[in-house]
């Protein structure tokens, strides 16, 4: 089968990464592979930039953008979609699997209005495909019937203005009532629940979660992966994937504010990222901030260092450091929110605790923190063991092929 991925980012950030994943196993089982992204920052004969515009282009949206960023943007969504139908042309895929687009600047009605003479499977990472444009609706259900010019987050990533956001989700909802060889995909089922309740509500839709290489990723040597890095292998050592407390929706703030709210012992803390500003902390919790690791092996032993991943995410989809986190035998602490609790079980891999509440999540710390050798060796076994059960390769790859045979026969029989 001739599949074609789209995705904004080629290998890159969690959409990305979770993309190439599924492609990879795809490979592996003898499928061809083509990809159409925006950014990449490799070159293969496999890889299309629907992004690449000419010199003349660029130079004329830059001009736009300075005096109508809204017109600039109209021009860059309708010069990528020409790309991308150019590739579709060249390529003549049999199936089209679209991921993350928004950063690309493709319109959001692009995968549904190819369905009509393509076979589409558009899998959410998070929920802009069901907006007018937030990745994250929050306590919001507005999508579920007609998003509307107060939107509560169309200031968050991907922005828009207000007024813009009911036209943006009526181009989603038209699209939806004519598109036919359709199929949505979420690695949750919080989030494929959710896609039941909007304007796709009459297509399949599947929950199949992410995969990751489970020989790659695996248990080390804690106290050897500890001492590589330079740290104290007695010392208890806490994992965080973001650090900036300004990002609302991470959660930062809330993991920040338990050393100065409640009494913790001497730990150290390992951070990933920059903060905008400065993070102060009592002297007995020691902080290593790390820039974004792009180095999968060193990543591997970050996860196998840390004693426990905590991450305080106010919204999220299912990510992948829970995954990469279990596998390496590292249990997770995290709010109970979206997709999360489908890979942070708690008692198994690790807990979740009510969204917001720091005292709950110092509560449940402290409890992890007062676990025996032998009580912490049994939880990384069956971390584990969860991974090793519900994140194989092979099994995602096969529950996507079965959805793009049957899209494919049911075009060939339409």
């Amino acid at each position: 089968m001739k599949i074609l991925m789209v995705v904004d980012w080629y290998n890159k950030g969690g959409a990305g990464i979770a993309a190439k994943r599924l492609a990879d196993s795809l490979a592996n089982m003898e499928h061809d592979i083509f990809w159409a992204v925006a950014y990449t920052e490799q070159f293969e004969a496999n890889i299309y930039k629907y992004s690449d515009t000419s010199f003349l282009f660029n130079l004329s949206n830059q001009a736009t953008q300075k005096l109508s960023p809204l017109l600039a943007d109209q021009q860059l969504a309708k010069q990528n979609s020409h790309n991308l139908l150019s590739i579709i042309k060249q390529i003549k895929p049999d199936v089209i699997n679209f991921h993350n687009i928004h950063a690309g600047r493709l319109p959001g009605d692009m995968p549904t209005k190819l369905s009509i003479n393509h076979c589409v499977v558009w899998t959410l990472h998070d929920m802009w495909a069901l907006t007018g444009t937030c990745a994250y609706s929050y306590e919001c259900d507005a999508y579920q019937t007609t998003c509307h010019s107060q939107c509560p987050h169309a200031a968050a990533s991907p922005a828009m203005p207000g007024e813009l956001v009911p036209k943006a989700h009526r181009l989603k909802l038209d699209a939806a009532k004519n598109a036919q060889h359709l199929a949505l995909a979420a690695p949750s089922r919080w989030l494929a629940g959710l896609a039941k309740k909007s304007m796709y509500k009459k297509f399949a839709i599947h929950a199949i979660a992410n995969s990751i290489d489970l020989n790659f990723y695996i248990p080390l040597d804690k106290r050897a992966c500890k001492q590589s890095l330079g740290l104290n292998p007695d010392e208890t050592i806490l994992l965080t994937t973001n650090t900036d407390p300004s990002n609302v929706r991470k959660g930062t703030k809330y993991f920040i504010d338990m050393p100065n709210q409640y009494d913790l012992p001497k730990l150290t803390w390992i951070s990933l990222g920059k903060s905008a500003s400065p993070i102060h902390l009592p002297s007995h919790i020691s902080h290593h901030q790390l820039d974004a690791i792009r180095d999968n092996r060193l990543m591997r032993i970050i996860y196998n260092a840390a004693d426990l991943l905590v991450v305080p995410t106010l919204a999220d989809n299912l990510p992948n450091v829970f995954l990469e986190a279990s596998a390496c035998g590292t249990p997770s602490l995290a709010f109970d929110v979206g997709g999360v609790s489908e890979a942070v079980v708690n008692d198994i891999t690790g807990w979740t605790v009510l969204t917001q509440n720091t005292q709950a999540m110092f509560e449940q710390l402290s409890f992890f923190l007062k676990m025996s050798d032998q009580e912490q060796k049994s939880l990384t076994l069956s971390c584990r063991q969860f991974a090793e059960t519900h994140f194989l390769q092979s099994q995602q790859a096969k529950s996507y092929l079965d959805v793009f045979m049957k899209l494919k026969q049911q075009k060939m029989t339409s």
